[in-house]
C-alpha cells in the first residue's frame, strides 16, 4: 500500500508536489479525509470523548493511546501516515534545488528521496524511541512510499533495472537487519515481487467478467480498509463463541467487503447530489475511472 501510495503521487500528482502545490494536493485527498473524519465523529461519540490525536493525524507519533480514548485504534495509522506523507513530499520539493533536479531529471530527484528516506529509517528510530509504535511512523515507512515513487518515474528499461536491483537490496537488507522472527522476513521479501510488478507488468489482461468484480472492489478499497473491522467487532461479536471459526472468519472477510462497498456506494450517492445542487466539486473514482487510469 505504501509503494502503491508513492507510485499514485508519482503518476498523477507530479505537478501538484513539484510545485508545491498543497491546495491541489490535499484536494486529490479529500476523498480520502472526509470518510476517515466521520469515523472520528463516530468514535468520539460512542466515547463521549474527541480523540483529539487524531482530529489532528499525529496519533502515529506515539504519546497516544486508544485505550485511553485519546486515538482512533491502530488500524487507521496509515491515514494519519498518508496525509503526512502528502505534506513531506509537497515540503522536499518546495527547496529550489530539489525543484531543479526533477526538471532535469525525475528519477534523480526520486533517488535523492530515496537516499533521505533511507536515512531517516536507519537513524530516527534510534533517535526517538517508542517501542513496536515505531512502524507506523513516517520515519520507519517513508522509503516504501520512495520506491513507488521512483517506480513510476522509472521510464527506461535501464532504470526499471537499477531500481529493481536497488529494491531488492533495500528489502533484503531489512529482512536480516532487523528481523526478529520468520513473519518479518518473509514480509519484506514480499515487497520485492510486488515492485517487480510494478515495474515491468504494471498492466494485466483480465476477462470482462472478471474486471467486473474487481474495479468495484478496487474503487472502494479504501472504505473496505475504514469499515471491515465493524463487522466482527460489532456487528458478528456476540456469535463468535456460538459459529465455527472459519464461518466466523468467513462471514467477517465477507461483511468487510460489502459493507466496504455499500459506504463507497453512498458516499459516491452523496457527492453526486452535492455537485448537481451546489458549486462542489468532489469526485469519488468509479471504477470506470480506476480501470483507466490502471
Amino acid at each position: 500500500m505504501l509503494m502503491l501510495v508513492g507510485f499514485g503521487l508519482a503518476r498523477f500528482q507530479w505537478k501538484a508536489v513539484t510545485d508545491f502545490d498543497l491546495v491541489r494536493l490535499f484536494r486529490s485527498a479529500l476523498p480520502i479525509i472526509i470518510p476517515y473524519y466521520l469515523i472520528v465523529a463516530g468514535y468520539a461519540v460512542a466515547w463521549g470523548e474527541v480523540p483529539w490525536a487524531s482530529v489532528f493525524m499525529i496519533g502515529n507519533f506515539g504519546f497516544a493511546d486508544p485505550e485511553r480514548h485519546t486515538m482512533l485504534p491502530y488500524l487507521y495509522w496509515f491515514v494519519e501516515a498518508y496525509c503526512q506523507m502528502l505534506l513531506l513530499f509537497a515540503a522536499f520539493f518546495a527547496f529550489a534545488p530539489i525543484r531543479k533536479i526533477a526538471a532535469w531529471s525525475p528519477f534523480s530527484s526520486g533517488l535523492v528521496l530515496l537516499g533521505v528516506a533511507l536515512l531517516s529509517r536507519l537513524f530516527v528510530p534510534e533517535l526517538l524511541e517508542i517501542g513496536n509504535r515505531q512502524i507506523f511512523t513516517l520515519a520507519w515507512i517513508l522509503y516504501l512510499a520512495a520506491i513507488g515513487f521512483l517506480a513510476a518515474l522509472a521510464d527506461t528499461t535501464e532504470k526499471r533495472l537499477l531500481l529493481m536491483a536497488v529494491g531488492t537490496a533495500t528489502f533484503f537488507f531489512f529482512a536480516f537487519h532487523e528481523s526478529v522472527w520468520i513473519g518479518t522476513r518473509v514480509k519484506y521479501f514480499l515487497q520485492i515481487p510486488v515492485l517487480a510488478l510494478l515495474l515491468f507488468l504494471p498492466r494485466i489482461s483480465v476477462p470482462k467478467w472478471l474486471r467486473t468484480l474487481i474495479l468495484p472492489v478496487s474503487a472502494a478499497g479504501f472504505h473496505i480498509y475504514l469499515v471491515h473491522r465493524f463487522v466482527p467487532e460489532l456487528l458478528l461479536v456476540r456469535f463468535s463463541g456460538e459459529i465455527p471459526a472459519p464461518v466466523f472468519s468467513g462471514l467477517s472477510i465477507g461483511g468487510g467487503v460489502l459493507l466496504g462497498l455499500i459506504t463507497w456506494w453512498i458516499q459516491n450517492q452523496m457527492l453526486s447530489f452535492l455537485a448537481k445542487h451546489s458549486d462542489i466539486r468532489i469526485r469519488m473514482p468509479t471504477a470506470s475511472t480506476v480501470f483507466r487510469r490502471l
